[in-house]
């Protein structure tokens, strides 16, 4: 009935706030129907920097205790406590995570009142025919109702405006982990979900957002009163929960009026901005539904944009809180590739996250939906901006994540005890994309599609849960391959490779040829059975080479190459015909077969590469070569022949390195002009 962590059920709770903008004050009271053993004589929950007025079980007063001081006031125990003082970060973070387990217990104990005012033992009410615990005799119902107010919250709900030349009064959710606690007693547990209700009231004017649906609006006494509850079978975990109160502006997305709605709060200019700000979303939305075969999961979808929230952007079911710092208008379009990224993410949100229908099975298993998110928010991206911008946007976050990744960095799937903020961070959010990526050019976008289809059509009938393993074993059904072996490094361990590689042209055998190093001796252990692809321009023919992970440190291809050695003096001309200068210089300097060469061209490894090659492999590779990657790889390369020159008279080789630069612009203008 009960799991070992669980000390009661929730059957469902019933919220009624009352919000005060001047005040900056929350007051309500709530009730809740908790099943317990009967033998338990106390009820645990969670009430952070709530002050209870009152409490009673069955309708009959009780005593309680509410903890003031939690375990994470005061983390580390300081010297006059008779204890060294810690301040060391790895100290420091065991305690916290101490602490945080403490906290999370509950707060608020409430006595069960042994008897009613009348002397009559008071005994709980048995569950029904129907009903979870109908069998069990030990189980009981209690019937809880607490009286609370909050007056200048420090967490959960933020109150913003108010003050002159300031944006009206205001108030939201601020999107920690376990921010419900913070505003309204309730038992707030990432794997407890159960029935909600909700009744909001504010002053006339404004209007209430919630991230359940919405049954009824009314407007009594200058008061509107708005109730949101929870749709049979969808039910959420409180930490799911979100609200947003204000005097909003409201704007139907003109593309898809019925299903979107965007808010924002009045300014200059405000409906210009919005509608301008947001032209990216209903498009978005088509393209999604397209990619998932799978609706909005919950209409109509609204975002509002607050007054400075802690974060730019926190996605709950049917409702994004963004900051309004990310609305722009058509002078300043320098801001539309962050802010679109951003409210697709918290789009795709809707369907992969922690908050979405798709849900994770432990904190663990947060990273498989933060990958999928990112990576469904750049395909998407990609529709919207082109291949290019797509490429450059991976080889960014390829540079990031093989910088920030160390032994000191703890995997994507780790079973150490941590904070649930740990699981979420943004290189964890990085990496996780990159992996999914990886999957995805191992099994093919096809099969992916399959995957996420498999796994999404098992939400039509209520939030699903998915393990780590659950997911590699849906790619095995749906793509006949199991890769879990080739990706268990980037999985479950650390740190990224660098292959070093260099090349000689022999000309005595005919023969290029190429030795690696993979620097990474753990991730050569568990890849070995995957191979890295050497992409070998010529000036007859390119072609690919596949290299086998080996356990040795040291990898070496030999092979010949396929183009003619020397050209004749016709081709000569033919070749520089039309060229640019460096190149048609370069063709009469160089009589070589080979041009450049690329190790990893699609980028199936999260790697660095160091690929040495002479300046004009490098002009060769930023002017002939139309991909971006090897565009910004080329720059890379000639950045570091511009630092330390080595042929040529001083003033040589500055007119040289300033021509260079030159041809990097109108490469890169080029490339941007034909952008798929």
């Amino acid at each position: 009935m009960f799991s070992a962590h669980e000390k009661l059920k929730v059957r469902n709770q019933k919220v009624n706030l009352d919000i005060d903008f001047a005040q900056k004050q929350l007051s309500g009271n709530t009730q809740l129907e908790i099943l317990q053993k009967k033998i338990d004589q106390v009820i645990t929950l969670h009430a952070r920097q709530v002050h209870v007025k009152s409490v009673s079980v069955n309708g009959v007063a009780a005593r309680y205790h509410l903890v003031h001081n939690t375990p994470l006031d005061k983390i580390c125990p300081s010297a006059h406590d008779n204890h060294r003082e810690t301040r060391d970060l790895l100290n420091f973070t065991i305690s916290y995570r101490r602490a945080y387990e403490k906290a999370d217990k509950g707060e608020l104990y409430i006595e069960i009142p042994a008897s009613d005012p009348s002397g009559n033992p008071l005994v709980p009410k048995e569950p029904g025919e129907n009903e979870t615990g109908a069998n069990d005799t030990s189980i009981g119902i209690w019937k809880v109702d607490i009286k609370f107010s909050i007056k200048n919250p420090r967490g959960g709900v933020i109150f913003a405006g108010g003050l002159p030349g300031d944006v009206p009064s205001h108030c939201y959710t601020d999107g920690q982990i376990d921010s419900a606690r913070m505003w309204f007693p309730c038992w707030d547990r990432l794997d407890v979900s159960y029935p909600l209700e909700v009744r909001v009231s504010v002053p006339d004017g404004n209007i209430v957002l919630c991230s359940l649906p919405e049954v009824e609006t009314r407007v009594k006494k200058g008061k509107v009163r708005s109730t949101f509850m929870s749709q049979e079978g969808f039910n959420l975990p409180v930490r799911s929960l979100a609200m947003a109160a204000g005097p909003f502006i409201r704007l139907p997305d003109p593309g898809m009026s019925q299903r979107i709605v965007h808010y924002c709060l009045p300014h200059v200019n405000a409906e210009q901005r919005l509608a301008f700000s947001t032209q990216y979303v209903s498009r978005s939305v088509e393209l999604l539904e397209q990619m998932l075969d799978s609706r909005l999961p919950k209409e109509p979808y609204k975002q509002v944009f607050v007054s400075s929230p802690p974060q730019d952007i926190d996605s709950r079911p049917s409702l994004t809180i963004a900051s309004s710092s990310l609305l722009f208008d058509p002078s300043n379009l320098f801001r539309t590739f962050e802010t679109v990224r951003k409210l697709v993410h918290a789009l795709v949100s809707q369907w992969f996250g922690i908050h979405s229908w798709l849900r994770p099975d432990t904190w663990q298993d947060t990273w498989l939906l933060l990958g999928l998110g990112r990576h469904v928010t750049n395909l998407i991206l990609k529709k919207h901006f082109g291949n290019a911008f797509y490429l450059h946007h991976i080889w960014e976050e390829t540079a990031y994540v093989c910088q920030a990744d160390g032994a000191t960095v703890k995997p994507l799937f780790h079973d150490a005890p941590s904070h649930p903020s740990e699981y979420l961070g943004e290189f964890k959010a990085r990496k996780a994309a990159l992996v999914i990526r990886l999957i995805e050019k191992r099994i093919g976008e096809a099969n992916l599609k399959k995957v996420l289809g498999h796994l999404l059509s098992k939400t039509c009938r209520g939030p699903e849960y998915i393990s780590t393993k659950r997911f590699f074993k849906a790619v095995r059904k749906c793509s006949g391959q199991d890769i879990e072996s080739h990706l268990s490094h980037w999985i479950f361990g650390t740190g990224c490779t660098t292959m070093t590689a260099n090349f000689n042209l022999n000309k005595k055998r005919n023969q290029i040829e190429i030795a690696m190093r993979v620097s990474n001796e753990q991730m050569r252990s568990k890849c070995k059975l995957d191979s890295v692809t050497i992409r070998v321009h010529e000036t007859e023919v390119t072609y690919d080479r596949t290299v086998k992970m080996e356990a040795d440190e040291f990898l070496v291809d030999e092979f010949a190459h396929q183009s003619k050695w020397k050209k004749t003096k016709k081709e000569k001309e033919a070749e520089r015909e039309g060229e640019d200068e460096i190149i048609a210089e370069i063709v009469e300097r160089n009589d070589t077969p080979l041009l450049w060469i690329r190790v990893d061209p699609e980028l199936h490894w999260i790697r660095k590469v160091e690929m040495t090659q002479t300046d004009y492999m490098w002009i060769y590779q930023l002017y002939k070569d139309r991909d971006v990657i090897a565009q910004m790889e080329a720059i890379d390369g000639l950045c570091k022949h511009f630092i330390k020159p080595t042929v040529g008279p001083d003033g040589e080789i500055q007119q040289r390195s300033e021509y260079i630069k030159s041809l990097v612009v109108r490469v890169l203008v080029a490339t941007l002009e034909n952008s798929q």
